[in-house]
């Protein structure tokens, strides 16, 4: 508990940066960040209830209560963020390219999610997968991993990237892409998208070629 603090600040604090270098915004580094405890929270609320207090305790494996061991939260916690990040980046990126290509932000939030969203859910629904294998174990410590990134994970891609988020970024419209000058300035660009300044290009026309005849 006491090395807690210093270790979600690392983590934290790591992927606020690597997020406002990618995205230029600390709105939606923010966001990342916030949200994911949030699912982290779910995750270890649901193994709490269960190992712990004995709810649905069958349904594990398990037959009798007990304490959670000290180091599976911080591991699951570094597995969770690491996922989350992947899902967030890979929304954010799609919804940012079409913002840069001229969209408002609501219309590049509808089309990002579009374009991305089946993705998302199919990876979730994998690595859920996955980690709920895990509580088909006979021993009690990858029983309660498997239950908690399965349970955090899925909550993370299907009710936070995919429904929170966009609602949010939505909300907040144009305000999403907020970042003070200084830190613009201080930050190195390693935007995914260069922004520009036209609006959307619009599709290039292609000449059909000759039906017949040679051709040199």
């Amino acid at each position: 508990m006491q090395r807690l603090p210093l270790f979600l600040l690392y983590i934290v604090g790591v992927t606020f940066l690597v997020l406002a270098m990618a995205f230029r915004s600390i709105v939606i580094s923010l966001t990342a960040a916030i949200t994911t405890i949030l699912s982290a929270f779910v995750g270890f609320g649901v193994l709490t209830l269960v190992v712990q207090e004995g709810h649905l305790l069958g349904l594990t494996g398990l037959d009798r209560t007990g304490p959670i061991e000290t180091f599976v939260p911080p591991i699951a916690f570094a597995i969770l963020f690491g996922l989350s990040m992947d899902y967030m980046v890979f929304i954010m990126s799609r919804i940012r390219e079409e913002h840069v290509g001229g969209l408002h932000t609501t219309e590049a939030v509808q089309q990002g999610i579009a374009a991305i969203g089946r993705v998302v859910v199919a990876a979730a629904f994998i690595m859920g997968t996955v980690f709920a294998a895990f509580i088909l174990s006979a021993d009690r410590i990858p029983k309660e991993f498997g239950l908690l990134l399965s349970v955090a994970i899925l909550t993370d891609a299907l009710i936070v990237r995919m429904t929170l988020v966009p609602a949010f970024l939505t909300l907040l419209g144009e305000r999403s892409w907020y970042i003070p000058r200084w830190l613009d300035r201080f930050l190195p660009d390693i935007t995914i998208e260069p922004p520009h300044d036209g609006a959307r290009r619009p599709p290039v026309a292609v000449e059909p070629a000759p039906t017949g005849g040679t051709s040199s």
